[in-house]
């Protein structure tokens, strides 16, 4: 791939982060979004785990990206980010190990009335793909990586969400941080959806990707916390059922929010 997808200029001025006003800042440049409140989407979810709402990608491109723009997914899964891009005019390149869900995703984009983007789904082990890249050739990265081996996205050795072992699992991750910030243009965000790890023992899995990305020379603008569930009252009530084998423990934290991470390519690190 001999770069990312040729942009085309919105007019805006460079000064601007994004084609959108100030108001739509005070909108959504918050700290805390409640995902009930995101848009009915239907069976936009089609059953596949891992998935995220499209409303997060939305908002994200929203936020820091111009019309045209190209955003990068490291983990397209089944394009979200891709959909997302393509009904709000930017241009998307996702990459994604299993070819059976880039079917998927080339089948659900199609079905998208089209503008005046350009969509590239590639199929492989996401770091050698990044390393086809132009350098500072991509203008915003929203992506969502594996929580550890928390689901069972896939039997290829190469998927890094089989790796059991979580210190080489966030070795691996690091590879594909540092290989994302190369062809990050500089300025530009990387938007990074996690969320803890409770599976087999409580893993703080946002903050060790913190670290991973400041080792990767990204310097940090700011995180939201996404909380799921209809309301506070009701979400504390999800991990109890009447069937106590199906019961969490008590004294295990259940967690109800992911958090988006976001990080800037600067020359500056002021840590």
């Amino acid at each position: 791939m001999n770069s990312c997808l040729k942009e085309l200029k919105c007019g805006c001025s460079p000064s601007q982060i994004s084609c959108k006003s100030e108001r739509y800042w005070t909108m959504y440049g918050k700290s805390v979004w409640y995902s009930n409140r995101f848009p009915d989407v239907g069976n936009y979810h089609m059953n596949y785990s891992g998935i995220f709402h499209p409303e997060i990608p939305k908002r994200l491109m929203l936020l820091y990206s111009h019309k045209y723009q190209t955003v990068l997914d490291c983990f397209g899964g089944i394009g979200t980010t891709a959909i997302a891009a393509k009904l709000n005019t930017r241009n998307s390149i996702s990459l994604e190990l299993d070819p059976e869900r880039i079917k998927q995703a080339k089948t659900r984009l199609n079905e998208i009335p089209g503008f005046e983007t350009h969509h590239k789904f590639v199929q492989g082990d996401n770091k050698t793909i990044l390393g086809t890249i132009d350098g500072n050739s991509c203008d915003l990265v929203v992506t969502s990586p594996p929580y550890f081996n928390i689901l069972d996205y896939s039997k290829d050795a190469l998927d890094i969400g089989n790796i059991d072992d979580y210190d080489d699992f966030m070795s691996k991750f690091q590879s594909v941080l540092e290989e994302t910030h190369r062809v990050l243009k500089p300025e530009s965000h990387c938007c990074l959806v996690v969320g803890d790890v409770v599976t087999g023992g409580f893993r703080p899995f946002p903050f060790d990707v913190f670290s991973l990305a400041k080792n990767a020379k990204f310097k940090p603008r700011g995180s939201i916390v996404i909380v799921n569930g209809e309301n506070p009252n009701e979400a504390a009530l999800a991990g109890f059922s009447d069937d106590t084998s199906q019961v969490k423990s008590l004294y295990d934290i259940d967690p109800l929010h992911e958090l988006v991470l976001i990080f800037k390519k600067s020359q500056y690190l002021n840590w």
